[in-house]
């Protein structure tokens, strides 16, 4: 692979770089003549160069994209109550391979452009300016596991040491500190609602709603089959439906139709 160095999204560094990363500039179109005229090491070069722009050409900016887009924006424009409210977000909910986390993750770097140039790379206490956090949970996800990869993503120096409810803290602190505005939690399926760590995950999402001043945009697969949102469930999962109240839920494949209601649905067919 041509390029630079390889990195994830799931750190401040990895974000920041996806970020501001300029355009890839395509490879000259060569003739048949042209490219025989190449050495051994520049063809390899050049086909190098070729594999990675066709593996990375850039998201086509859809009808269906720029309306969802369209629609988180205005949540997040919304969301300018004070601290003492609860803010809406966002679940994009859909099938696998169907673009959620490039929505929110495309959505996320234009916002965090523009607010870094609007307020600058430093906060007034002389803080990292980080206008959007990104973690994607794994399976078994607990109550530690989310709050550690919170802090790891601001590169936290206590995250190994600490326990749930410190690692909590630190999240808050991180947050505040740097003027995150948005959340993103990727891969929200890998929650059980059936396991009591799953409940404690989603009881822990509803406090981040209540404690951080930021919109979360959630993504993941079949999260309205599972009811991980709903209201309405019953015995000892019906603690999980108090999300429902904050949400606005996209899901589907192609095309787009807006319906409203109390939650601001959007919901795509």
């Amino acid at each position: 692979m041509t390029g630079a160095a390889l990195y994830t999204l799931s750190r401040k560094e990895g974000w920041r770089r996806w970020t501001d990363a300029a355009s890839r500039v395509r490879p000259d179109l060569l003739t048949r003549r042209q490219l025989a005229r190449l050495g051994a090491d520049a063809r390899a070069d050049f086909d190098d160069a070729r594999h990675d722009w066709h593996a990375n050409f850039g998201t086509i900016k859809t009808p269906q994209l720029a309306a969802i887009h369209d629609e988180l924006d205005q949540i997040v424009a919304t969301n300018r109550q004070d601290p003492d409210r609860v803010r809406g977000a966002a679940v994009i909910d859909a099938l696998p391979g169907l673009g959620k986390t490039t929505i929110a993750n495309t959505f996320a770097r234009d916002f965090d452009r523009v607010q870094r140039r609007r307020h600058g790379e430093r906060t007034a206490d002389g803080h990292e300016h980080l206008p959007v956090f990104r973690v994607g949970l794994t399976s078994r996800t607990t109550l530690r596991t989310l709050n550690r990869m919170i802090c790891e993503f601001y590169g936290h120096p206590g995250t190994d040491r600490a326990n749930a409810a410190q690692l909590a803290s630190f999240a808050v602190d991180c947050v505040l500190s740097c003027h995150t505005r948005i959340g993103i939690i990727d891969d929200l399926h890998f929650i059980d609602p059936n396991r009591r760590d799953g409940v404690d995950v989603s009881n822990h999402l509803k406090w981040l709603a209540n404690e951080l001043p930021v919109t979360f945009i959630y993504a993941g697969v079949g999260l309205a089959e599972r009811r991980l949102f709903a209201e309405g469930l019953t015995g000892d999962s019906a603690v999980m439906a108090q999300i429902a109240t904050f949400r606005l839920h996209l899901a589907g494949s192609s095309g787009a139709r807006v319906r409203e209601n109390e939650r601001h649905s959007l919901t795509l067919t």
